[in-house]
């Protein structure tokens, strides 16, 4: 089992997504929804770190980091082996170039 831990950035970004559901779509309901699935896939990484595959563009793929999705959202992160933790770097919008959300 490996440790999941947030980095600011990625805490940030979920709060983010949480508001600007909530408050811009005016979906409330909907943003609690998406944001439980992403907590939901969060744990799930804990137990299966490598299910999803090195994220083929710069600036990850240099950097080993690995990308799974929620809807309509990436989820950028790296497995340290050694200390046993997924490092969840970003949480973006699959709209955003991946170039563009700094790790």
């Amino acid at each position: 089992m490996y440790k999941v831990v947030l980095s600011q950035k990625a805490d940030r970004d979920i709060e983010d997504i949480r508001q600007y559901i909530a408050n811009v779509l005016l979906q409330p309901a909907s943003a609690e929804r998406v944001i439980s699935e992403i907590y939901r896939k969060l744990k799930n990484l804990a137990t299966a770190p490598k299910g999803a595959t090195i994220y083929p563009y710069e600036p990850w793929q240099s950097r080993e980091a690995r990308c799974t999705r929620v809807r309509h959202y990436r989820i950028f992160y790296y497995v340290d082996e050694q200390k046993k933790e997924v490092r969840i770097i970003r949480i973006a919008y699959s709209g955003v170039n991946p170039e563009y959300v700094a790790p």
